[in-house]
């Protein structure tokens, strides 16, 4: 049977960066055969662009968030492939056709993962950051995974509908694909990232959104992972090492830098100068990859966001936690 290919992007006052990632599929060497955009109630001219395009235009009445609009696409899509792309997102002109032979190639996979080149259009410090920190970590990602990244997702369409797609109550665009990897693996589904699928990632990150975000990962990744080992008896692997040590010793890092302050005796400062010293050691690959790509001041002043990026994470992972006692599950 043909493979009919069907791209589905998601967008919410994305007139910024829409056009960009349209003009890149229908620039592809592989064309989909159809490509649905779901608004999701937009009050920018995202619409207005999308018109200048031969897309499939669905509007959502109002927002309901990204998993929503990208079910609602895969519902009607003609394809028996689904191609997932977020509307930030920049495809090279060949990363449809790698993934669509890589998916064929390999038989018993379900989805293939995109990976995200080094370029981000934002030179703000955040931006860069965090799109550093992406492509490092997948980089550094084994072959088969066990969670997905619906910037760019190629899924099989009978495995997606077969696991009821994305779960709608997660309405950020925060862990819910991760949660669709892990019941995409459960039953034995296996995910390629494909390092060969290359995507540029136009995200801007100011202070604000990047709070947000970190806060929002931390608290859904930690009611994820605690409904998979209470109630799914599934072991975490999408998490690295590195954030799960860096992690734990966030508030180690605090609690001596206090404990140094009221203290007078030398070994809180001692502690908490080895604490320091293993969170930058835990960090050395992140930080010495950076080195070859940005400044000495991006390498030191990413060594701090780090440090921020985890507290953060870890007050979101703390109300994730009393969320799930009280009661939620995702």
């Amino acid at each position: 049977m043909k493979n009919r290919l069907s791209v589905i992007i998601p967008a919410y006052n994305s007139e910024k960066t829409i056009s960009i990632c349209l003009d890149s599929i229908y620039c592809s060497s592989y064309l989909p055969e159809e490509v649905i955009v779901v608004d999701d109630a937009s009050s920018d001219n995202t619409v207005d662009i999308v018109k200048k395009y031969p897309c499939r235009l669905l509007k959502n009445k109002k927002n309901k968030g990204q998993s929503a609009s990208r079910n609602k696409g895969a519902k009607i899509s003609k394809g028996n492939l689904l191609l997932f792309i977020d509307s930030d997102i920049e495809i090279k002109k060949d990363s449809i056709k790698q993934a669509v032979n890589s998916l064929m190639k390999n038989t018993d996979i379900c989805g293939v993962v995109g990976t995200y080149d080094k370029y981000n259009r934002y030179d703000n410090l955040l931006s860069q950051y965090k799109h550093f920190y992406m492509v490092f970590l997948y980089l550094s990602s084994e072959m088969h995974i066990n969670w997905t990244d619906t910037a760019f997702l190629l899924i099989k369409k009978k495995d997606y509908l077969a696991v009821g797609g994305l779960d709608e109550s997660i309405k950020e665009s925060v862990n819910e694909d991760y949660k669709l990897g892990i019941i995409l693996t459960q039953d034995n589904r296996k995910i390629l990232l494909d390092k060969q699928v290359k995507i540029a990632h136009h995200r801007h990150l100011d202070l604000k959104k990047f709070t947000q975000m970190e806060y929002l990962r931390g608290r859904n990744g930690m009611i994820i992972n605690l409904t998979n080992i209470f109630f799914r008896k599934l072991k975490d692997k999408a998490l690295a090492k590195t954030f799960k040590i860096s992690l734990a010793l966030t508030p180690l890092i605090y609690l001596f830098f206090l404990l140094s302050l009221f203290i007078a005796r030398s070994w809180p400062a001692i502690i908490l100068i080895i604490l320091v010293l293993t969170y930058l050691l835990i960090n050395i690959r992140f930080l010495s990859f950076l080195s070859k790509e940005k400044s000495l001041f991006f390498v030191i002043s990413s060594f701090f966001i780090i440090f921020f990026d985890m507290t953060i994470s870890l007050i979101g992972g703390s109300a994730g936690l009393l969320k799930f006692i009280l009661g939620e599950r995702i």
